[in-house]
Formats: structure tokens, C-alpha cells, sequence
């Protein structure tokens, strides 16, 4: 309903009285002058939401004929989009709304940066709508007990922590910090290739590798973790020592992601664990990684050994970082509409947080200073990543939303 009201008032603008199209008045009593009441019966609700969807789809239409500065102005485009993430076209030519929403919808008329996501499984699962922010810290040593946040990157709800490590980066090198020696991490952030890259950036990625997904009727034992795969020389090594009869290097056409496909052969169709290592609908075992699995092979390895659990106690002092700036600084809230201004508010809540947070002694103002001058802030040592879900103030877009 808001998306309406937005697109009527620009177009009001644009369009001269005698321009309007004959059902104008129409369309701006219905979603201008008049508001929604939210307590209404689901069924009124539902009706209004698809005569929503109609009169949506009818203006746009009548749009399609005119000129591309009021055909492409902001609130039609927002308006078109709406459309096609909220409702679709039945064979019969009635419009119905979704039944299921993917996430990064819109989700507020005043705001379309604003998408919705969610992570995490059953009880664990967390969804909200705004922004996510990557947050990256120093990790305090014996010399300098002293932490500081070397940077705030602000992403849309949808992006991956994929994207975030990168761009994480690039924050920091624009800042003028150079690279850490370590970054720590959670299992998010880390990928066979992100492990990779830097390795050949010259520093170590660090953080625990994701189990790979779990398959009905699977044994734990017979994971894909299990296996001793070697790319490099094609071949797999079975959990009761049988080597891959078959290695196929396929390469997908749009994206150019190369995977690797091993087969074990006609040895499985006598092997006494095949109930358990081979799925019933597949005559052998057959397994499919990346092109990046050896190091992310070898990271699932090292995890287990408690050198590495140890290393790993640096990460948690971060925790306790966004706890404050969550708790102190309100960083979980969006104040302001749009990408940019949000991101201007964290950068903001950073500044504060650092300048709070460095005792008022000589030396430390000193330190303080020299996290804006690139020539003397620190550009190495150990760092550590983390993300923190931001939210907005609850604006639907339609009905029912």
C-alpha cells in the first residue's frame, strides 16, 4: 500500500491533470487519502492485497507508452519491482500474491535498500530486516595489550560473509592499513578458496571449517571428510582404503566454477558398508568438490588438533566488543533510511567507541591519533572479523506483508 502512495505522489508531479489516466482519482483515494486498517478481517485483507497487486499491474501499463523519465522514475521502479517480487500472473491472467517471499525483497517503500534475510537453521534461525555490518578488530598481544577497531563495513542484509571478507579488506586498505599477518574468523567467512587467496595475498586466513552437508541415510563415517582426496593427483581414498576408479573435471558454462567428480566403481557393490556410504537412488559412491577442497581438506584436519583450538581463544575478545556496541552504542538499530547514510551512523558509532574506549593519557591520545594517519597506524599482527545484524523500524509494504 506505502509503495503505491510513493509512486502516486512522484507521478503527481510529473503529470499534468490532463495527462493523468481516467482512473487517477480512483487509485489516489484508494491508497493516498485512505489508510489500511491492519485489524481488519483476513479475509478483507487478502482482497485488498490482491486488488493491490491489479491496480499495480494497471498502472504500470498505462506507464509502459510514456517516456522513460516518468516510465524509470524512482518510485515506479520501485513500484514495477514490488510487483515482481510480491505477486505473480496466473495462467488465467489473474494477478495472486506469493505464497513464499525469497529473501533481499523490499521491504520498505521509503527505504529500498532494506531487505529481509535470515540465517541459521530451527532454533537457531535468526531473521531480520536491514543491513549487516562486518566488524574487524586487533587482537591484543603481550607487547600491547590494546585493541582497536580497524574497520566497519556495512552490507546489505543478503550479501554473504564471503563478500564481507573482501570487502573488509578494502576498507582497511583505503584507510590505509595494510594487510594483517592473521585474521580470525568464525566458519562463515571460511572457504577453500578464501583460504587460498590468502595464502597467496601473504597471510593466513583463521578459523574452522564447515562440516559438508549432511545426506539421508549418510553415516557420519562416510562424509565427505572421511575421504583422502587429492586433486592434484585425481584421485580418493575411501574410509576402509579403496581408491577412486574414475576423477571427471567439470567446468559449469555461465560461471566458469570448476568441480571435481570422483567415482568408486563396481568395488562398491560388494563393500559390506554400502548401506551406509552409498545413497539408494546411486549404483557406487560418488563424490563432488570443489576446486579448492584440499586446502579446505587440510583446514578440517588441522581443527581438530587442540594447538588450533587454543589459537582460537584470540577471536573471543570480539565478542564482547559487539556486545558494546550493541548495548552502549545501539549498532543492531538503522537510525536513518538508505545504504549510505546507515553506513555514515556506523562509522560514527566506531569513532565514538574508539574514542571512549583509549584512556586520557599522552600516549594513548597519541595512538588514537594515529589511527587516521596512514604513516604511523599499524599495519600488521592479528586481527579478527565479525558480523552484527542491523535492523529497521517495521514499514510493510503491503498488506499482510
Amino acid at each position: 500500500m506505502y509503495t503505491h502512495d510513493v509512486a502516486l505522489d512522484e507521478l503527481e508531479g510529473r503529470l499534468s491533470k490532463d495527462q493523468r489516466p481516467e482512473f487517477w482519482e480512483e487509485l489516489w483515494e484508494r491508497y493516498v487519502e485512505s489508510k489500511l486498517d491492519y485489524k481488519s478481517a483476513e479475509e478483507t485483507l487478502q482482497s485488498k492485497r490482491r486488488q493491490a497487486g491489479a491496480d499495480c499491474l494497471r498502472l504500470l501499463e498505462w506507464l509502459e507508452p510514456l517516456g522513460t523519465e516518468v516510465r524509470e522514475a524512482k518510485g515506479v521502479a520501485l513500484l514495477r519491482k514490488v510487483l515482481s517480487q510480491q505477486y505473480e500472473v496466473q495462467q488465467s491472467g489473474q494477478i495472486e500474491p506469493v505464497k513464499v517471499h525469497a529473501s533481499g525483497i523490499v521491504q520498505n517503500p521509503h527505504d529500498a535498500d532494506v531487505e529481509w534475510s535470515a540465517k541459521g537453521h530451527g532454533k537457531e534461525k535468526k531473521e531480520w530486516k536491514g543491513y549487516k555490518i562486518q566488524v574487524a578488530e586487533t587482537v591484543a598481544s603481550r607487547e600491547d595489550q590494546s585493541s582497536f577497531i580497524a574497520s566497519v563495513v556495512t552490507q546489505r542484509a543478503t550479501e554473504s560473509d564471503d563478500a564481507g571478507l573482501p570487502a573488509t579488506m578494502q576498507k582497511q586498505k583505503a584507510l590505509g592499513l595494510g594487510l594483517p599477518s592473521e585474521l580470525y574468523t568464525d566458519g562463515a567467512y571460511i572457504s577453500g578458496r578464501a583460504i587460498q587467496e590468502a595464502k597467496e595475498a601473504g597471510w593466513q586466513l583463521v578459523g574452522p571449517a564447515q562440516p559438508s552437508a549432511s545426506r539421508v541415510r549418510l553415516a557420519k563415517e562416510y562424509r565427505i571428510e572421511a575421504f583422502d582426496i587429492s586433486i592434484t593427483e585425481r584421485k580418493a581414498l575411501c574410509p576402509d582404503g579403496k581408491t577412486s576408479t574414475n576423477c571427471s573435471k567439470l567446468t559449469e558454462e555461465k560461471s566458469g566454477k570448476v568441480t571435481y567428480r570422483f567415482e568408486f566403481g563396481s568395488q562398491c557393490h560388494s563393500c559390506p558398508h554400502k548401506a551406509t556410504c552409498v545413497p539408494s537412488a546411486l549404483p557406487h559412491r560418488t563424490i563432488l568438490v570443489g576446486a579448492y577442497h584440499e586446502e579446505l581438506q587440510q583446514r578440517r584436519r588441522d581443527q581438530q588438533s587442540e594447538e588450533f583450538q587454543l589459537r582460537m581463544h584470540q577471536r573471543n575478545a570480539i565478542e564482547g566488543t559487539i556486545s558494546e556496541l550493541v548495548r552502549g552504542y545501539s549498532l543492531r538499530h538503522a537510525r536513518y533510511r538508505g545504504l549510505v547514510k546507515v553506513d555514515l551512523q556506523n562509522q560514527r558509532v566506531k569513532l565514538l567507541f574508539l574514542s571512549r574506549s583509549f584512556p586520557r593519557d599522552a600516549l594513548n591520545r597519541i595512538r588514537f591519533n594515529a589511527l587516521f594517519d596512514s604513516a604511523t597506524c599499524p599495519s600488521t599482527g592479528s586481527w579478527v572479523i565479525h558480523r552484527n545484524l542491523q535492523k529497521t523500524k517495521e514499514t510493510s509494504i503491503l498488506p499482510n506483508d
